[in-house]
C-alpha cells in the first residue's frame, strides 16, 4: 500500500530527471551538426569552397535525379554521411555558381551552413543555398 502512495512521487521525479536529458539530446544533435560542418570546412580548405553544408534529410546534393546542384568536379564535393546521435547527416561543399535545396525542414537541429566566401546566401524558408 505504501508503494502505491509513493508511485506518483516516483513518476514525477523520473519525469523531472528525463526532461533535461531530452533537452540535452536535442542540443547535442544541433551541436554535432555544427561541429561536423566546421570539420568539413577545415578538411576542404584546399578546394576554396564558397559554402559548406551539413543537412539531415533528403536534398538535391544526394538526389541522383536532381540537376539543381552542379555536382561536377571543382564545383561540388560530397564529404560523406555522418551520424549525429540517432540521425544521419550529409556534408558537402559547393564552389562557383551553384545551388542546393533541402527537401525537408530547416530547423537548426537539421542544418548548418558555413559561408567561406561572400558569394552565397541561405534562404531558410526555401531551405536553399544559392551561390553566384
Amino acid at each position: 500500500m505504501q508503494i502505491l502512495k509513493t508511485l506518483p512521487v516516483l513518476l514525477l521525479l523520473s519525469a523531472a530527471y528525463a526532461s533535461p536529458t531530452l533537452h540535452k539530446r536535442r542540443k547535442s544533435r544541433k551541436e554535432c551538426i555544427r561541429a561536423m560542418t566546421y570539420l568539413v570546412r577545415d578538411a576542404t580548405k584546399e578546394f576554396k569552397p564558397n559554402a559548406v553544408v551539413c543537412y539531415h534529410g533528403r536534398n538535391s546534393a544526394t538526389d541522383e535525379r536532381s540537376t539543381l546542384t552542379d555536382k561536377h568536379e571543382g564545383h561540388f564535393g560530397n564529404k560523406g554521411y555522418y551520424k549525429c546521435g540517432n540521425v544521419g547527416i550529409d556534408c558537402f561543399w559547393m564552389k562557383g555558381k551553384n545551388q542546393w535545396k533541402g527537401y525537408e525542414d530547416a530547423g537548426d537541429d537539421n542544418i548548418h551552413v558555413l559561408f567561406t566566401r561572400k558569394k552565397c546566401k541561405y534562404i531558410k524558408d526555401a531551405v536553399s543555398v544559392i551561390c553566384d
